[in-house]
């Protein structure tokens, strides 16, 4: 049968299954984990969504992709081609496409530069997880043994990745892009030769090696011994950079080392780490979500990239704010699922530069997004002292065209799972625009785009599914051959 491109209707069909009126629950413990962030219990529950919903629109996305990338492959980066330390610009190298993107399109950098690549490799193996379908697999590890190959992304050459290198402007993009073909791999890895795992596994592992510098020699710059656990004389706090909100906190330079973007290359460190199961890496992911909750997070759960806003967007403090939450949740949860639960359970007074106080958790962090996305409590970005809806910092604040809404706490579900909270509940399942603003990657897919699909993965799934260690769970029995059949 030949198969349609990405635009033509899939269908998907049953085989030898039939559902009964309703579906038996009980008690289990944690049940095997096949990837990074699924166990064999949540990959039947998506098997049942992907034939029933809730969530459907999701799913029709992530086939789309999956579809498009198995006719078209795409999301091998050829790195840095020239024999000098890289520059941070993957936005520009995304323009000189196809000759560093080969089997890319303008498509792979729409909006702001190559915040989808990649997007379509990840759903291709996501697609195979859920199906079995190994034609997605194949063209998945064949992308993937590919760029093991390629000498622009040998992070070891020291020349081309320099291990003084400290975060740019740009080069977030590298771990937007490291992080999606992370989870490509892990939903394909049980399934290929030990050969095969074995040379992917090592350039992987390279990779976060680097990254995972990157992270460091920004962060040491505020304690310069804090793999020593010594964070006894914090660097001065530089420059001001402005309120959180209208008589908010005050900001300063020291907060980079943990912002929106340092925290994106902390979760692919962190999913790299829990993929592997390495050890280093997992202690070193783990040491900057604590290092974020003590120096950029204030007394009442506001993050320092709150203070994004302006008043002319007000949201973009919301939505700022949203996307380092989501990525910390990221990183928390890639932990939790390797046994180490502590993250979501840690809580601390310390910090620095007017971040003491609190307690301070990962739970009042998402609690405090929370109230602001639901209008329980309201934060102001207003300069002038006149207060007005329009400059409320939440996902609507400053226009009543519903196409701009925010979507961004989907991540909350992930994390979710975990707490089983009211609260944060009714964040994710609030209504939601079908159409939402974002950032140049599809919000769906929580922090930075970076999932299949959030809320098709993690989104009610409160009680029915436990994939950490020691906690019980409901199961449901999954479609015993779930197939997908292009017209």
């Amino acid at each position: 049968m030949n198969r349609s491109p990405v635009n033509l209707v899939a269908m998907l069909l049953l085989c030898a299954f039939s559902f009964g009126a309703s579906l038996t629950r009980q008690a289990l413990a944690q049940t095997t984990k096949v990837a990074i962030h699924a166990t064999q219990e949540e990959v039947n529950i998506w098997k049942q969504r992907a034939l029933s919903g809730p969530y459907l629109n999701d799913w029709s996305r992530i086939l789309n992709r999956a579809n498009s990338f198995r006719s078209n492959p795409s999301g091998k980066w050829l790195g840095n081609q020239q024999n000098q330390a890289w520059d941070g610009d993957l936005v520009r190298d995304c323009a000189r496409l196809p000759t560093v993107y080969p089997g890319g399109n303008s498509g792979d950098c729409a909006g702001n530069g190559a915040r989808t690549f990649a997007d379509g490799i990840r759903d291709a193996g996501f697609v195979y997880l859920l199906t079995g379908d190994t034609s997605y697999r194949n063209a998945v590890l064949t992308l993937l043994l590919g760029q093991t190959a390629e000498f622009g992304t040998d992070f070891t050459n020291a020349t081309r990745w320099p291990l003084n290198y400290v975060n740019k402007d740009k080069d977030f993009q590298i771990s937007l892009w490291l992080r999606k073909m992370t989870y490509a791999y892990s939903y394909i890895r049980g399934s290929i030769s030990q050969s095969d795992r074995n040379t992917i596994d090592a350039w992987f592992l390279k990779a976060a090696q680097w990254l995972d510098v990157v992270v460091h020699n920004a962060s040491k710059t505020r304690f310069p011994n804090r793999y020593q656990d010594d964070y006894s004389n914090p660097a001065s706090a530089g420059s001001s950079l402005g309120l959180t909100h209208a008589s908010g906190y005050q900001t300063y330079w020291f907060g980079y080392a943990w912002d929106n973007k340092a925290s994106q290359h902390n979760a692919a460190v962190a999913a790299i780490g829990a993929l592997l199961n390495d050890t280093t890496l997992l202690s070193h992911s783990k040491r900057f979500v604590k290092e974020f909750l003590k120096y950029n997070v204030y007394a009442d759960g506001t993050v320092w990239d709150q203070r994004r806003w302006s008043e002319s967007t007000a949201q973009s403090g919301w939505a700022y704010a949203a996307t380092v939450i989501g990525s910390n949740i990221t990183a928390a949860d890639h932990i939790a699922r390797t046994g180490d639960t502590e993250l979501y359970t840690y809580s601390t007074t310390e910090g620095a530069h007017g971040s003491q106080g609190g307690p301070k958790n990962l739970l009042r962090v998402m609690h405090r997004l929370a109230n602001l996305t639901l209008g329980n409590s309201y934060a102001y970005a207003s300069s002038d002292g006149t207060l007005s809806s329009a400059d409320r910092i939440d996902p609507d604040g400053d226009t009543p065209n519903p196409v701009r809404h925010y979507i961004y706490d989907v991540s909350l579900a992930q994390a979710n799972v975990f707490y089983r909270d009211n609260l944060l509940k009714s964040s994710y399942t609030r209504p939601m625009v079908a159409d939402p603003s974002n950032g140049g990657y599809d919000p769906w897919g929580g922090d930075w785009g970076n999932l299949p699909g959030a809320l098709f993965m993690f989104g009610q799934m409160e009680g029915i599914a436990s994939p950490y260690s020691g906690a019980s769970s409901s199961t449901l029995t999954a479609p015993a051959n779930l197939s997908i059949t292009s017209y």
